[in-house]
C-alpha cells in the first residue's frame, strides 16, 4: 500500500483547497477490523476519506474490470491496496471482503454502489448487510458533505469548496457473526444504516428512498460459487459501472 501512504502527502493541499474537517472522528475505532460505509457523490470521495481518517489505512474495493484495464491501473490500484472484485459475482466479492476483514483490515465501502448524479443519495444495496453479518465487525456510518460541490460527476476539474466528514456511532449486526444470516435481519440492519447515513449527510428527507424496501434473497451457502443467478444490483457490494478513481466499496 505504499502509494496509498504517499497520497497522504497531498493532505495539506486538501486542507487548504477543501478545508477538510472531520466531526465525530472519536467514534471511529482506533484499529481494524471494521468497515467504513459512506455516501458517494464524487470521484474524490476515497481521497477525502483518507485525507480525514489518518489513523488507519483504508482498503477500498474496486471493480476487477478497472483493476485489469491496463498495466497502469493494475499497478495503481494494487499499490493503493485496493481489493479487486467482480460485481457480477456478488457472493464471491462479499467473501473476498470478509477475508480481508478477518485479517484485521479496514475496508472502505460506498453502499450506494455508484456516484450520484445530483448530489442526493441513491438507494443503498444489501451487500453491506451481508458483509456485516458474515464478518461480525463494526460498520461505521459516515457521510461527506460538500463533496458533490467540490467535484460532481459531470466535472473533470475539482473546485475549492469546504468538505467535511461526519462520523456516526459504529453499528454491529445483531447476534454477532453468523454463517447463515437471516435475510430479514440483514434487511433491517441495512435500513438502520441507511437512515443513519442520510442523517449524517443532512438528507433525512430521503430515508424512504435510500433504504431498501424489500429483504434480499438468501446468499448462496458457498461464497466462492459463480452466483450468476443473483441479480448484481440485489446483493453486489461494488458498483457495476465504476470510474477509475472510484476506489469504491459496496452496494
Amino acid at each position: 500500500m505504499w502509494l496509498y501512504y504517499h497520497t497522504r502527502l497531498m493532505v495539506p493541499v486538501g486542507a487548504v483547497m477543501w478545508r477538510l474537517r472531520a466531526h465525530g472522528l472519536e467514534r471511529m475505532p482506533r484499529r481494524g477490523p471494521f468497515v467504513i460505509a459512506c455516501n458517494h457523490a464524487s470521484f474524490m470521495d476515497p481521497w477525502f476519506l483518507c485525507g480525514t481518517v489518518l489513523h488507519v489505512p483504508i482498503r477500498y474495493v474496486v471493480s476487477a474490470r478497472w483493476f485489469g484495464r491496463s498495466r497502469f491501473w493494475h499497478a495503481f490500484f494494487r499499490d493503493c491496496g485496493c481489493i479487486p472484485t467482480n460485481p457480477r459475482r456478488p457472493g464471491e466479492a462479499i467473501g473476498q471482503i470478509v477475508e480481508h476483514l478477518d485479517q484485521g483490515d479496514v475496508v472502505g465501502l460506498f453502499p450506494e454502489g455508484r456516484i450520484t448524479h445530483t448530489g442526493k443519495m441513491n438507494p443503498i444495496r444489501h451487500g453491506i448487510g451481508w458483509i456485516a453479518a458474515l464478518s461480525g465487525v463494526p460498520v461505521v456510518p459516515c457521510a461527506l458533505r460538500g463533496n458533490y460541490e467540490a467535484l460532481p460527476r459531470h466535472r473533470l476539474v475539482p473546485r475549492p469548496h469546504r468538505v467535511s466528514l461526519h462520523v456516526g456511532e459504529p453499528l454491529v449486526f445483531s447476534g454477532g457473526r453468523m454463517s447463515d444470516p437471516d435475510p430479514e435481519a440483514v434487511h433491517q440492519f441495512v435500513v438502520g444504516l441507511a437512515s443513519e447515513i442520510c442523517r449524517l449527510a443532512d438528507q433525512e428527507d430521503r430515508i424512504s428512498r435510500v433504504a431498501p424496501r424489500q429483504p434480499p434473497r438468501e446468499l448462496p451457502k458457498s461464497l466462492d460459487s459463480d452466483n450468476s443467478d443473483i441479480p448484481a444490483d440485489e446483493t453486489a457490494p461494488v458498483e457495476v459501472e465504476q470510474g477509475p478513481s472510484e476506489l469504491t466499496g459496496s452496494g
